[in-house]
């Protein structure tokens, strides 16, 4: 009897893990946790937005060593070394009383969010899954969302009923036990550890080619190569704009007049169909060409922006581009990932793949930065999003040219 394909296990605890470290320490500390504690000590808002600015720049700035590290060393002890400090960074959060402190806490939790995070995650998914690649980037991606999802309704209820610190001590023992530390034993580096393959399937000539350490373009290859930075000025580009909205979504919903009810509608229309849409562009991009996958979610996201910037008139049109939004933001997120694990596996993919992310990473925090701005000095959002349009075009542009590189075999033993 055929054994069950243990990747959808390894699968299974990365996404506990990323439902931790995303879905409790971004999508619910930074809503919940950290105005409360403003509240109390009643900190500047713009000093204490400074803190989760430095957080995606130091993370930016560790994304290539994380990924150098990997191409050298076991995947599973830098993501188990990532957990404890974020665990241990959970656990530090009651006890902040200044905003040093609460610099302190972003900066460690940063550092163990950059080994414990995304970029680990998607080299441990890249060595288990080849034909079934964007499915498992499609899950895994959700669960930040799903995580978000189940800790937030919790978190609001404990910080009412029994404050901030109490309800931070008790999740943060919770989800750092069972969903930071304990998924991590079911984690494997590869298919050989166990004897089996990739996606659970014979060898096959493409898949071990794929798999290959001694295939693939090198990080050198990579940086001398203008097919590269076709991917980089996608990845820029678009993380800009959604990382800069979704930060800034909030007080845009504000000009337009609507409460926290109507605001709360609108959000979950994106976070609907963002889920759906990280499933069906992964599922997708397994069965059709990658690059035409992306070109479509890159064709939906520019399309929302458009409906987007229409809306500044017309209230109406807020619903049918958070649908839009949320799918193309979703299958831009989920592709890129696909496109470079793709393009790029082989001997410097780890370091490959961490420079992609510290590009989009410092564009994502500029992008919040520089939209807020543009909003302050201008008094709307329109030129912001005519900026985003802008950058969505040259990714089109970008993605229509890029091509999958050459990928050569060394003989060498």
């Amino acid at each position: 009897m055929k054994k069950p394909f243990y990747g959808w296990w390894v699968l299974l605890g990365l996404c506990f893990i990323y439902a931790g470290s995303n879905g409790f320490g971004i999508n619910t500390i930074s809503p919940l946790f950290l105005p409360a504690a403003a509240k109390e000590y009643n900190w500047n808002v713009a000093d204490v937005q400074k803190a989760p600015f430095l957080m995606f720049v130091i993370i930016a700035i560790l994304a290539p060593l994380v990924g150098y590290a990997l191409d050298r060393f076991s995947a599973k002890r830098l993501m188990l070394f990532g957990g404890i400090g974020i665990a241990a960074s959970f656990l530090s959060f009651p006890y902040i009383t200044t905003l040093s402190g609460l610099n302190a806490y972003y900066v460690g939790y940063s550092v163990a969010l950059a080994f414990g995070g995304i970029v680990t995650s998607m080299y441990i998914l890249r060595q288990w899954f080849s034909k079934k690649l964007g499915l498992a980037i499609g899950l895994f991606l959700n669960s930040s969302s799903f995580g978000g999802a189940i800790f937030a309704p919790v978190a609001g209820y404990l910080i009412k009923n029994e404050g901030w610190r109490t309800a931070m001590t008790l999740m943060s023992v919770v989800v750092g036990v069972l969903f930071i530390v304990v998924p991590q034993f079911l984690l494997k580096n590869r298919p050989s550890d166990l004897g089996t393959y990739p996606d659970g399937l014979l060898p096959q000539t493409d898949i071990l080619a794929s798999n290959n350490p001694k295939s693939g373009v090198t990080l050198p290859e990579a940086l001398r190569s203008f097919q590269f930075y076709l991917l980089l000025i996608i990845t820029a580009g678009l993380w800009f704009a959604f990382t800069g909205f979704l930060t800034n979504q909030g007080f845009y919903f504000k000009d337009m007049g609507l409460d926290a009810f109507e605001t709360g509608k609108i959000s979950a229309v994106y976070l609907t169909f963002a889920v759906l849409g990280k499933i069906a562009f992964g599922y997708l991009g397994d069965r059709f060409d990658k690059k035409r996958i992306l070109l479509i979610s890159i064709f939906n996201f520019t399309l929302g922006v458009v409906i987007l910037k229409l809306s500044l008139q017309n209230h109406d049109l807020i619903v049918p581009f958070a649908v839009l939004y949320g799918l193309g933001y979703s299958g831009v997120f989920t592709m890129i990932q696909v496109l470079v694990a793709e393009y790029y596996q082989g001997p410097h993919y780890g370091s490959i793949l961490g420079v992609v992310i510290m590009i989009d990473t410092l564009a994502g925090a500029f992008g919040i930065i520089t939209l807020g701005q543009i909003r302050k000095s201008a008094g709307s959002y329109d030129p912001a999003f005519t900026l985003m349009l802008g950058l969505c075009v040259a990714a089109c542009v970008a993605a229509f040219f890029i091509k999958k590189p050459k990928v050569q075999i060394s003989n060498n033993k």
